[in-house]
């Protein structure tokens, strides 16, 4: 009799390990399957294997983050943000898991839960620069700008050695007349230092002077992404939506001006070119009064004088 208890429970513990070899292999299975057709953009079939995976290994990070991100395709961003939540609990220490759980905070305006996991990402990852950028922003809506510029000067400083080298290039192919290569070395030079601003307004400039505003100023929207309080972003962004006044979308264009001279103003109250910036919209529009107050303004504030020259003015 004990011999045969002896098998018996061997045999038990045997299945026992069996099956949950079985199961093992059971979720890796459907987490191949799964990653196969997610690579196919094939979402739908990927969500169901996906939870073939999580209904064997609820805390599995991958599964949670692949169905996080097929929601975000989705714009489903309350699910989204279920998902990454499942994860971070999980393993708190994924940094692009928590910068992309706190932007979808901040898109909720829970900012300071926003804050925690921005912070918890660096904390993951001291060089993780969106989440840096996104500090930045978060500090510069606080009118914090030292704190903003602190992790500002931290995503300059990644990839910023060969970021001046490819600006120095480019610089040197724009002397010669090369325009072409040399927007492609300032591009190159933007991905490996993406937080570069002089890179960033070598680009401006470029499609500036080839006639093109509309790519300089999504160039300058970017900027803005990376560096919301930075006023020299706004500066130009006014003066080339004013250089299109007379295009179909004339009313769009006076209203993007009057939006980013303002916001110059707020930066830098002390921006006399701005005032005047502002009296030639109105003027062009017909508002003559609101011309003349914005110049008697600037006159008050700092006294007749010439103006200071802007750079791609």
């Amino acid at each position: 009799m004990p011999q045969k208890s002896i098998i018996f429970f061997g045999a038990l513990f045997f299945i026992y390990l069996a099956g949950g070899l079985i199961a093992d292999e059971g979720w890796s299975y459907y987490m191949k399957k799964a990653e196969k057709q997610f690579a196919a953009e094939q979402y739908g079939f990927a969500l169901e294997n996906y939870a073939r995976v999580l209904d064997r290994r609820p805390h599995e990070t991958a599964a949670l983050n692949r169905v996080a991100a097929i929601y975000l395709k989705r714009n489903e961003k309350r699910t989204a943000l279920e998902y990454l939540s499942r994860s971070i609990a999980a393993d708190p220490r994924q940094p692009d898991v928590q910068n992309a759980a706190g932007e979808l905070k901040e898109f909720f305006a829970d900012y300071p839960a926003a804050f925690h996991h921005y912070m918890a990402a660096i904390g993951a990852d001291p060089s993780h620069l969106h989440a840096r950028i996104n500090l930045v922003r978060y500090y510069a809506a606080l009118h914090d700008s030292a704190k903003a510029s602190e992790h500002f000067e931290v995503c300059a400083r990644l990839g910023k050695a060969e970021g001046d080298r490819l600006v120095a290039m480019g610089a040197a192919e724009e002397k010669k007349g090369n325009t072409i290569e040399a927007l492609a070395l300032y591009t190159q030079a933007v991905g490996k230092s993406p937080a570069h601003l002089d890179a960033f307004f070598h680009i401006v400039e470029l499609y500036r002077r080839a006639g093109d505003p509309e790519a300089a100023i999504l160039t300058l929207d970017r900027v803005k992404e990376i560096r919301p309080d930075l006023e020299k972003a706004y500066v130009h962004s006014g003066y080339l939506y004013f250089a299109q006044r007379f295009s179909p979308r004339r009313k769009y264009m006076l209203e993007q001006t009057i939006i980013n001279a303002e916001t110059a103003l707020e930066l830098n109250p002390g921006n006399r070119e701005m005032y005047f910036l502002l009296a030639d919209v109105y003027r062009f529009m017909g508002d003559d009064v609101k011309a003349a107050k914005l110049l008697e303004k600037a006159d008050s504030l700092f006294g007749p004088g010439p103006i200071k020259e802007i750079p791609g003015r």
